[in-house]
Parts: C-alpha cells; structure tokens; sequence
C-alpha cells in the first residue's frame, strides 16, 4: 500500500489525520499546522506513532466506548472490535499529554498481524468481524 505524508496548513487543534488498510493505490497521511505548535513539535514523533497505528489497521481505543478518553466524548463503534484488554494508556487513545506506544499496543498489533486463514482459505475474525487482508500493489 503506498502513501504520502503531507503537510496541511490548516487552522485546527488536530495534528494529523491518516487512513486505514484499503484497497485503493495512494492514500494520504496528513500532518496539520497544529502538530508543528510549540506545544506539540518536540512530540511530533508522537503523532506519527498515532497515526502509523491508522496505517496499520488500528483504531482509537475509545472506539468501542468502554475506554474514557480525555479529548472527545465520540464514539466510533462502527465496526470497532476489541483484540485485547482495554489500556486507557494506549497511543490510539486521545490523552492531554502526548500519546506513548505501550506494550499492549505492540502485543496486540503482533497478535492482529498473526492471524492468517483457516486450512480451507476462510478469512480470520475477531468475534464475527472478518479480517480483511490488502495486499500492497
């Protein structure tokens, strides 16, 4: 899958924004004005870590409303399955301070990327949501 990184001149207290696995030949991950504040550039690395997670095929942690988070009173559950126990601490939650890759979020990602068909090619799910496999082009 390929993507660019662009930069947004953008009036907004976002940092970035990014998208999940798809199917189609570019997408884009953009870092908005905001990610280059004196509050949020020496984190920015921070940011990136966030949204790679997008990327990656992660979503918030608060998708699924049983994780608080401190910036949004969303929820996003549409189509938000939970692999592992809820981490308020996660990097795909939106906290004040800057977010941090925990271990849970590596395990997890690990767990995600090892699921492979069954022996008669049937796609992997969590629950009843099938995992989608795109292969880059």
């Amino acid at each position: 899958m390929d993507f660019s990184v662009v930069f947004v001149f953008r009036v907004s207290n976002k940092t970035g924004e990014a998208f999940f696995p798809n199917g189609e030949g570019l997408n884009y991950m953009f870092v908005y004005s905001y990610a280059f504040s004196k509050e949020w550039k020496l984190h920015m690395w921070n940011v990136f870590i966030h949204e790679l997670g997008h990327v990656l095929g992660l979503r918030h942690e608060f998708a699924i409303g049983d994780v608080r988070d401190e910036m949004t009173t969303d929820r996003e559950g549409e189509k938000a399955v939970r692999i592992d126990a809820p981490d308020p601490n996660s990097v795909m939650n939106y906290r004040n301070e800057p977010p941090q890759l925990q271990q849970s979020d590596i395990d997890s990602t690990r767990k995600f990327y090892s699921m492979t068909e069954d022996a008669n090619g049937k796609s992997p799910s969590i629950g009843m949501t099938l995992v989608v496999d795109y292969t880059p082009r």
